[in-house]
C-alpha cells in the first residue's frame, strides 16, 4: 500500500520541478523598514528593484571574483571589515539589473550603477541595501514552476 506522503514523493520529477529565474531578474517591491509596508512614490508608483539570485551566472562569477582576489592576496585571511564590506555592496550592485519609482530631491532619481552603488554604500539607506541582499539570498523568489505535480 502506497501511502500519500509516498506517491507525493513518487510524482517527482526534477526536470519538471522548476527554472530558475534568476539569470533574467526579478523584481522586489521595497517595504517601508518600520512597517514592512510596500513603498510607492509620491506618483503613486511601485518603488522596486529588479535583481539576479544567488543561482544566476553573474552573481557566481562576481562572487568567485572576490574569493580569487582574496586567494590570490592574502592565501589565509579574507582581508579586512572594510573590504569585506565594500565586496558585499559591489557584489549587490552587480546583481541589480534596474530600478523603477525612485524619486530623489524631488525629481526621477536614474537607474545607473554609479547611482546604485550610492544607494547601497549610504549608511542612511543600508537598509535597502539590506533588503535587496535578503531577497537574492532567498531562492524561492526566482523558482518558476514549470509544471504542477
Amino acid at each position: 500500500m502506497v501511502t500519500k506522503k509516498e506517491a507525493q514523493v513518487e510524482g517527482f520529477d526534477l526536470d519538471n520541478y522548476g527554472v530558475l529565474a534568476s539569470s533574467e531578474g526579478v523584481w522586489m517591491h521595497l517595504t517601508d523598514p518600520g512597517t514592512e509596508a510596500p513603498l510607492y512614490n509620491n506618483e503613486g508608483k511601485a518603488v522596486r528593484i529588479k535583481v539576479v539570485g544567488e543561482d544566476s551566472p553573474l552573481f557566481r562569477a562576481k562572487e568567485r571574483d572576490f574569493m580569487n582576489r582574496r586567494l590570490a592576496k592574502n592565501k589565509l585571511r579574507v582581508g579586512t571589515a572594510e573590504q569585506l564590506e565594500a565586496d558585499s555592496v559591489e557584489l549587490v550592485v552587480a546583481c541589480t539589473l534596474d530600478w523603477d519609482g525612485f524619486i530623489r530631491a524631488g525629481e526621477k532619481w536614474e537607474f545607473s550603477k554609479e547611482n546604485v552603488r550610492l544607494l547601497y554604500s549610504d549608511d542612511k539607506w543600508r537598509w535597502i541595501k539590506e533588503q535587496v541582499d535578503k531577497f537574492i539570498g532567498e531562492r524561492r523568489n526566482f523558482l518558476q514552476a514549470t509544471k504542477t505535480n
